[in-house]
């Protein structure tokens, strides 16, 4: 149940990461810094989750605050969904929407990443009980060990057999259990936490319409119903080398025949 509640926390997770940065694009002149945070978040919570924060497996570019803010420690995603608030405190509406309705709805969508990182930090911080675990190894151990004398008047040598695999049967259970007790352990049995801050990034990179790997330029151009990235990179190329055959010199003209007795010719 852990496992699978980990699953479903991580799914809301990724579809309120969206409905943020759908918010930001819809309503703010400058959306830029939230939808780059909230997608920072989820890389930052699978790796806090994980013990250790590790700012090169994060590729998104923020603003030089952003990246102090992330050195400070801590319970570095609380501080990057407090950051969020501060950038949506003070919005303007671009849309329909009165700015309170907008603000609220964002407001609501941060609150429930914290939510999410708060049952996250349950699970990791709320082992099994000692007690239970101890009560099932001794209790499969005591079993294993008095099976064969059950089975040996029936069954003969292939008690030896039959034994053995039902017993690792069994252990392999226990042993499976105790495994994916952590659900956001960075092993292989674990979930892929990185995968989805991956999910939750190309989302956002898909709703603002460029890539977050991009630098900040001021003020930042944005690009509105752009759905294949590729295809913004390919026409900003195309521009770049219009503008490289323009500046490219103009040969100059070949020099005026000359007649053979040195009479230079020259056309009207």
């Amino acid at each position: 149940d852990r496992f699978w509640e980990g699953r479903k926390l991580w799914g809301t997770l990724i579809n309120r990461c969206r409905n943020l940065a759908s918010f930001a694009v819809a309503n703010m002149e400058h959306p830029r810094p939230v939808v780059s945070l909230t997608a920072a978040f989820a890389y930052l919570l699978g790796q806090h989750l994980q013990g250790k924060v590790r700012m090169d497996e994060m590729p998104i570019k923020l603003r030089e605050e952003d990246y102090e803010l992330i050195s400070r420690g801590g319970n570095v995603p609380y501080r990057i969904a407090s950051r969020i608030r501060d950038e949506i405190k003070d919005i303007g509406a671009k849309g329909e929407l009165p700015a309170a309705a907008v603000r609220l709805s964002m407001e609501a969508d941060v609150a429930a990443l914290m939510d999410v990182m708060g049952a996250c930090e349950r699970i990791v911080k709320t082992p099994v009980p000692l007690a239970y675990s101890r009560h099932t190894s001794r209790f499969l151990s005591l079993y294993a060990l008095t099976l064969p004398f059950i089975l040996v008047d029936k069954e003969g040598l292939k008690t030896i057999l039959g034994v053995a695999m039902i017993t690792w049967a069994l252990f392999a259970i226990e042993e499976i259990a105790h495994m994916i007790e952590d659900p956001f352990t960075d092993k292989s049995f674990s979930l892929p936490l990185a995968a989805y801050a991956e999910t939750i990034h190309g989302s956002c990179e898909q709703i603002i319409g460029h890539p977050l790997t991009w630098d900040y330029q001021e003020p930042i151009e944005y690009v509105e119903e752009v759905d294949d990235i590729a295809e913004l990179e390919e026409a900003e190329e195309e521009e770049q080398e219009e503008e490289e055959e323009e500046e490219e010199p103009e040969e100059p003209a070949p020099p005026p025949p000359k007649h053979p007795d040195g009479i230079e010719i020259r056309f009207p």
